[in-house]
């Protein structure tokens, strides 16, 4: 009588085995997974059992566990903020890892950018993994202004901004935008020149950052202050033929 001895199998990343019963001469066969001959063709980890009888006529049976090794994986795309750094896990159970630098951890931290990669040995399987890694810099607000009466147009000058960034404008007078560059009408004000403080504040995933202007004028200036009371001139000779004279009394 021969007895049936599930070949262990470890498969790695798209394989598809055949498991072995060890009966070559049986006259049936029957595995868990439906196969009916010699072998069952496998391409995921399970516990699998076969039913075999023999040229005999004697039956026997088996099962075991096939197993299958983790496929590393990394994010396509990863950032770290400025002056700190990034984890890289491949999320993968080996007996060794060998990353882009030399490096044998399990799970490394980065703080250089650039491609990143790492190639997972598990028993018989390997896998490799990358990641592009960028860095995330800390932006620099600043601003400046023009004034034309009371309405005032601000220019951007933030400095290491990205796509990600947003910005958020408090005027000074209780309004607010989130527009790059806004256009803020002032309400009148009796002076001829008004300030208001304004502040910019520029945040990413890192954090936030602030720029602030106390000194931001509008208002209704003209060149020359309005004379208070009427002065009475005189003026000779009237009419003029195009020459004439003006006098301001004592």
């Amino acid at each position: 009588q021969q007895n049936a001895q599930i070949t262990g199998v470890n498969l790695c990343e798209n394989d598809t085995v055949p498991v072995s019963s060890n009966i070559t001469n049986g006259t049936s066969y029957m595995w868990s997974t439906g196969d009916t001959s010699e072998f069952a063709i496998v391409s995921q980890a399970q516990i699998i059992w076969v039913e075999v009888m023999d040229e005999f006529g004697c039956m026997s049976s088996d099962t075991n566990e096939i197993t299958a090794s983790d496929i590393a994986s990394l994010p396509v795309a990863t950032a770290f903020c400025e002056g700190s750094s990034v984890t890289l896990d491949p999320n993968a159970a080996g007996t060794s890892y060998l990353w882009s630098d030399g490096s044998t951890t399990s799970t490394i931290a980065v703080s250089d950018t650039g491609d990143w990669c790492v190639t997972v040995t598990d028993l018989n399987c390997q896998s490799v993994a990358c990641s592009d890694v960028d860095e995330i810099l800390e932006p620099t607000p600043a601003f400046v202004d023009s004034s034309d009466f009371h309405t005032v147009v601000f220019t951007n000058l933030t400095a290491d901004a990205d796509e990600n960034t947003t910005y958020l404008w408090d005027f000074g007078d209780g309004t607010t935008s989130t527009e790059f560059e806004p256009i803020h009408v002032y309400p009148y004000g009796e002076e001829c020149e008004n300030f208001a403080t304004v502040t910019l504040t520029v945040s990413n995933v890192c954090g936030s950052w602030t720029f602030t202007n106390d000194s931001v004028a509008y208002g209704p200036c003209v060149s020359v202050e309005e004379v208070e009371g009427a002065i009475a001139l005189d003026v000779f000779p009237n009419p003029a033929n195009g020459e004439f004279t003006i006098v301001s009394p004592e």
